[in-house]
């Protein structure tokens, strides 16, 4: 959600504007939530929740998404973000061995979307940057990988001389 990523990235330089982007992320992600998205929207949440300093809410909301999952994975590393944040550092590690335990099996085959950070849902505001990355030795070394960046563009006001339209000037349009 863009609400996520605006809070995130504001938390340091402006954190009242931060944490007023991070309430409307709560209440998008549990709007996606009642409108029965909660699967997909639980991490979102988790992580804005975090970010608004509920991080035992957070790891309670996602344990049984994790618990539940074939590849908890990336569930497990907010989880442990979260009691690492909460300062629960027992149940932080027990979530840490679980995902040592699990090793690979833990996230799914294939191609896959692991954001680093908050993205937001919509394709219009997302631009992709993708990059191959190979070991020193090569692919026969087994290392190598790929990265598809997805972040944020954000949608901007109307500012008359900036930006918006001009239905004389085609090309500032």
């Amino acid at each position: 959600m863009t609400y996520l990523r605006a809070g995130t990235d504001r938390s340091s330089s402006e954190p009242f504007t931060a944490r007023q982007d991070l309430k409307s992320a709560i209440a998008e992600y549990n709007r996606a939530s009642a409108l029965g998205d909660a699967h997909d929207a639980a991490p979102g949440l988790a992580r804005a929740l975090i970010g608004q300093g509920e991080p035992a809410e957070a790891a309670r909301v996602l344990q049984p998404f994790a618990s539940a999952s074939t590849s908890p994975g990336p569930l497990l590393e907010i989880i442990i973000a979260a009691d690492e944040t909460a300062h629960n550092f027992g149940a932080a590690e027990t979530a840490a061995r679980h995902l040592d335990q699990l090793g690979t099996s833990a996230y799914p085959d294939g191609v896959a979307l692991f954001p680093s950070g908050p993205l937001s849902f919509g394709a219009d505001r997302l631009r992709s940057l993708s990059a191959t990355l190979i070991s020193p030795g090569g692919l026969a070394s087994g290392a190598g990988g790929s990265v598809q960046d997805l972040g944020f563009i954000p949608e901007y006001r109307d500012d008359p001389g900036v930006t918006g339209t001009q239905a004389s000037c085609a090309s500032w349009t």
